[in-house]
């Protein structure tokens, strides 16, 4: 599980007697203004000399844990934070810390609970929603996500982190207006953070108003330079809208970051082939290829530039014959067509009788994969027919899309 920061308390709250206190080692214990290191010895002295009531008992418990936590020593936190509840089974933010706990260490169901018990406690504890927005959105469950995130902003109107999060959430629903209106809100409030420009940036890229993308992708890049996810995401962008002379370099920048980042290396290769520089494109697709042997649209991109550079390449090798059992998945069929076992109208209709959303983005990939096989067979009108038929389906982030209309450029519009 990918681990994403969950929302705590910055400093836990100091009750009267503690704010009074002058005792200097309590003072240190409930502030944050010392290295985890000494603020755990000073809540351990505070501990053992005892005298707090069992409220700021549980706190001084509920700190130690938190820097124990940010030391590494897990167990030992997960201590505190069960004796701060045992003290004071009313308080919420001893369950949230614990909640915190268990979800770093992928107990979804242990941290759900604690969750869960703070909203009980308190209905407007928005950190808690969130939370646990974070579980449900990293199990998929993204209605169950983004309702929580909604309950979160309900109650804390401001919160960037929710608003950022429910729109990767809508986003991986494919609801990207949404996706896109909640990363601008989380901009009105965190006007600072890249990572919410490069999420506004993929939004817009779904919605196909690049210029926007680029935009929002260069800002994340003024906030952060070294940001690798937006470096490849604004290359994406300019591969995704044509501009292939400056999306080559724009992943040259990407892999300055990340030499090995294995999605950069794919695209870069993909627009290696839309530039018709087939040899090099073969060559990088290959050395992929390598690398991830099962990836089947590797496999097929790969022959496709090899025989386009005037190449051998034994269609034999395409593997996951799909007249075999069990079926194997879509783009097997086109397999079969480089391999002569059937002709473009088959692979077409294999790619129609699908849900209409599906059916349009396998039309899209089978008239590319057509019009590449026309071409190779140098059938050119054919191919340029194919290619247009991909390209009025427009599934920009398909690179049987991209492929088509950079083969049509080629063609002068053919």
């Amino acid at each position: 599980m990918k681990w994403i920061p969950l929302v705590a308390l910055a400093v836990l709250p100091a009750a009267d007697a503690v704010a009074q206190a002058a005792d200097a080692d309590t003072r240190a214990c409930f502030v944050d203004a010392a290295a985890p290191r000494q603020i755990v010895a000073a809540c351990t002295k505070v501990l053992e000399s005892g005298g707090l009531p069992a409220t700021e008992t549980a706190r001084a418990h509920d700190q130690r844990g938190r820097m124990l936590a940010r030391m590494g020593d897990g167990d030992a936190a997960l201590e505190d934070f069960n004796a701060a509840i045992a003290l004071a089974p009313d308080l919420p933010w001893s369950y949230l810390l614990r909640g915190n706990y268990h979800r770093g260490r992928n107990r979804i169901d242990l941290a759900d609970a604690d969750y869960s018990h703070v909203i009980a406690l308190d209905p407007s504890y928005a950190a808690a929603y969130y939370n646990r927005a974070m579980n449900r959105f990293d199990q998929e469950d993204y209605a169950e996500a983004i309702a929580d995130f909604t309950r979160a902003i309900a109650a804390k109107p401001d919160y960037a982190e929710a608003y950022n999060n429910r729109g990767r959430a809508h986003f991986a629903e494919g609801r990207y207006t949404r996706a896109r209106d909640d990363h601008l809100a989380a901009l009105r409030f965190a006007p600072d953070d890249p990572l919410a420009y490069n999420n506004a940036g993929t939004a817009y890229r779904k919605l196909d108003e690049y210029g926007r993308a680029l935009i929002a992708f260069d800002a994340a890049l003024r906030l952060a330079p070294n940001l690798l996810v937006a470096r490849y995401n604004r290359a994406l962008a300019l591969a995704e809208a044509g501009r292939h002379e400056q999306a080559l370099p724009a992943f040259d920048h990407a892999l300055a970051l990340a030499p090995e980042h294995f999605e950069s290396r794919r695209w870069r290769a993909y627009v290696l082939l839309y530039l018709g520089r087939y040899a090099e494109a073969a060559e990088g697709l290959a050395q992929i290829l390598a690398q991830q042997p099962a990836d089947n649209y590797l496999a097929l991109w790969t022959h496709i530039a090899r025989r386009l550079a005037g190449e051998d390449a034994d269609a034999a090798a395409l593997a996951r014959d799909p007249d075999a059992a069990p079926p194997a998945p879509w783009p097997a069929p086109a397999n079969l067509l480089f391999q002569g076992k059937i002709d473009p109208d088959e692979l077409i209709r294999r790619a129609r009788g699908r849900a209409p959303e599906i059916e349009r983005d396998r039309l899209c990939e089978a008239f590319g994969f057509a019009g590449a096989h026309s071409l190779i067979a140098g059938k050119r009108d054919q191919a340029a027919e194919y290619f247009r038929k991909a390209a009025d389906i427009r599934r920009p982030s398909f690179i049987g899309y991209i492929f088509a209309n950079a083969e049509l450029k080629r063609m002068g519009g053919k």
